[in-house]
């Protein structure tokens, strides 16, 4: 568009929206990783790139020369520890007691003591001033494929050791043990075949179920100060969250009917009010799908990745952390190259590289979401039970195993539904509609269908809509706003700016009052006026329904000439006190040239968008057919205001073809 309204207010009634932080980028080296096949986490232990031999010899020698206060020590508290066999001191953390023997883990060099109590001693805040040399934690985001680590899995892992990774810090356990990403680590147990990528989110749900430990969002767990020297990016401990933007997945999602089974696969969680579900029945599109994008946006023969960020719409191609492309929802601007993305068929978030984002292709704009949100009703309920039931059915839904789940309730006012979840039946239906949910609550009386008359732009006019009309011969100040070819584009005059940009405030004004599931038009039919989103802007506009689509359709911007295709979900009913503006453009053709081939070439066209774009223009009518006028340009601020015509026939753009009153109009769009 080239006039953009001010902006969107409607983030000023919707939910809070939390601003997107990276994670905490670190280098460990690898001396220990323990993977059990009885343990769905897989433990490790390693040392930071940056830590200084040097202190730690140091403190060996202070730790020796200490004076010692012998006596038991609390579990989980830090403390001296004596070798008996050695004599020498250490650090470490009493991690368990049994009658009179500790278990102590020794923070400096990863084993465990188990001793005495006249072996333990206070430690002092001096000697617990370095952080622990050696770090411990769990590999995060990544799960096995079925329920337990293979002995394969486990060789990879041990391979491991002594290698240096580069992760991100999610979350800190209790005694500061780490639940880290390794990017390599996870598309290297993909691609093998041997573990499975979850999103940041639902691995943290899945941890805080299995350890019954909260996790803790907050900042003040700062790992250590060794680090503080290889953060690359910023810390978020809090798990990628959807606010704001779930009204996107509810009101595009299948359609579920309360009381049916459907059988599904968790596909992201947050919580256990809080997560969403596919159908086992799209896993093959959304395969289909993933692969289609990734010909598309990985072709060298493509010039789909050459577009520029502007172009960026709602939904958007994304090359996620499994190296696979899906439909995404960007949802910031970019921090340090990164973006939040939302992950619409599936539900959940992640902060994906700008150089890994697409345009969507409007054949994938078309498709329904695939994920709907849902919470477990036995939340609310007071027998345990049945929340022990549902909690072990949803930790192994989370492992990937296929469930059955009963819709309860739908609940309107949050665009959720309330589901029992059961172990597979065979039964359950499998099959998906293909219709989209459009849950309104707020319906206008009015759905104004209107005739329609088709001109040889082969586009579709409302005739009760006022037009600005012009007599032959007169002379205005304007702009081109949208160009398909010399012979066919919209210009906009300059004297109606003020009524414009009004109309355009009071349409920001209007939606940002309305929720996003809130007066969707239903049933559309060719010539039905709306209000519709335009992809590049996220804005709503004034639009004349051109074509039904099978999840959309295609409309006309009457107020700025170009015809794009929408999802249902983004298009809206018009109020009737929006109808009476005219429209802001007229539909023109350049005179006094022809093509100098048949049609209008490429080369032509983006000649004359770039001459007339963002630019002052002195248009002079020269004929009139219908609403469709014929008009000479001429560049404001050039030299004796140059026609453009002219200048594209001087320079072999064009052929000359003089436009007289007993000349037919007919010029090649």
């Amino acid at each position: 568009m080239f006039s953009v309204p001010s902006p969107d207010k409607r983030s000023q009634d919707s939910p809070e929206v939390t601003a997107p932080s990276a994670e905490w980028s670190v280098e460990i080296k690898l001396t220990h990783v323990d993977c059990n096949p009885a343990d769905i986490l897989v433990h490790f232990q390693g040392q930071y790139v940056s830590t200084c031999e040097l202190d730690y010899n140091i403190l060996r020698v202070e730790i020796q020369n200490a004076e010692k206060v012998r006596g038991p020590v609390d579990v989980g508290r830090l403390c001296l520890v004596e070798d008996d066999l050695t004599g020498r001191w250490y650090r470490g953390r009493v991690q368990n007691k049994q009658k009179d023997l500790f278990d102590v883990f020794l923070i400096d060099h990863g084993n465990v003591l188990s001793v005495s109590d006249n072996h333990l001693a206070c430690a002092s805040e001096e000697l617990l001033m370095l952080p622990p040399k050696i770090v411990c934690g769990f590999f995060a985001n990544v799960l096995p494929v079925g329920e337990c680590w293979t002995p394969q899995t486990g060789k990879y892992f041990s391979s491991l050791m002594g290698s240096f990774i580069n992760g991100y810090i999610h979350a800190l356990l209790p005694h500061k043990v780490l639940i880290l990403e390794s990017p390599t680590i996870t598309n290297d147990l993909s691609k093998l075949n041997f573990g499975r990528s979850v999103d940041t989110g639902t691995f943290l749900l899945f941890v805080e179920m299995l350890t019954e430990v909260p996790i803790r969002p907050d900042c003040e767990q700062i790992p250590d100060l060794l680090i503080k020297n290889q953060i690359g990016q910023g810390l978020s401990f809090k798990p990628p969250c959807v606010q704001g933007v779930e009204n996107i997945l509810s009101c595009c999602g299948p359609k579920q009917t309360v009381g049916e089974m459907v059988k599904v696969r968790l596909s992201a969680a947050v919580n256990p009010s809080a997560f969403y579900c596919q159908m086992i029945c799209v896993e093959e599109e959304l395969k289909l799908m993933s692969e289609k994008l990734a010909l598309l946006c990985d072709s060298k023969t493509e010039n789909i990745r050459d577009a520029p960020e502007g172009n960026l719409g709602l939904l958007c191609a994304v090359k996620g952390k499994d190296e696979k492309w899906h439909r995404g929802y960007v949802q910031f601007l970019p921090v340090n190259s990164q973006v939040r993305v939302l992950f619409v068929d599936y539900g959940y978030c992640e902060l994906i590289k700008v150089k890994n984002i697409c345009p969507l292709p409007s054949d994938f704009l078309m498709k329904p979401i695939m994920a709907f949100p849902c919470a477990l009703s036995s939340v609310t309920q007071e027998n345990e039970d049945l929340k022990k039931e549902q909690r072990d059915l949803l930790m192994k839904g989370l492992l990937g195993s296929a469930l059955s789940v009963k819709i309860n309730d739908f609940d309107k006012e949050h665009n959720f539904y309330h589901v029992t979840l059961c172990s597979v039946d065979p039964e359950v239906k499998t099959e998906v509609t293909p219709d989209i949910v459009a849950q309104t609550s707020k319906v206008h009386d009015h759905n104004m269908t209107i005739p329609l008359r088709c001109t040889n732009e082969t586009r579709i006019i409302p005739s009760n809509i006022p037009k600005e009309d012009f007599e032959v011969g007169a002379v205005f100040e304007g702009y081109v706003e949208h160009v398909l070819s010399p012979g066919n584009f919209w210009i906009r005059t300059a004297k109606r700016n003020q009524d414009f940009e009004h109309l355009m405030n009071t349409l920001a004004d209007y939606i940002s009052t309305l929720q996003q599931e809130e007066d969707l038009l239903e049933n559309p039919v060719p010539g039905t006026l709306c209000l519709a989103m335009y992809e590049k802007d996220l804005h709503y506009y004034r639009a004349i329904v051109t074509d039904i689509l099978e999840n959309g359709a295609e409309v006309f911007f009457a107020d700025f000439g170009n015809t794009e295709k929408v999802p249902s979900w983004l298009i809206k009913k018009l109020p009737e006190s929006f109808t009476t503006e005219p429209e802001f453009v007229l539909s023109c053709a350049l005179a006094h040239v022809l093509p100098v081939e048949d049609v209008w070439t490429e080369t032509a066209t983006k000649y004359f968008r770039r001459t007339v774009s963002n630019k002052a223009l002195e248009i002079h009518i020269i004929h009139k057919t219908n609403d469709r006028y014929l008009v000479d340009l001429h560049e404001i601020g050039t030299l004796n205001k140059e026609s453009l015509g002219l200048r594209m026939t001087n320079e072999n753009i064009a052929l000359y073809w003089k436009y007289t009153p007993t000349t037919v109009f007919l010029v090649p769009a």
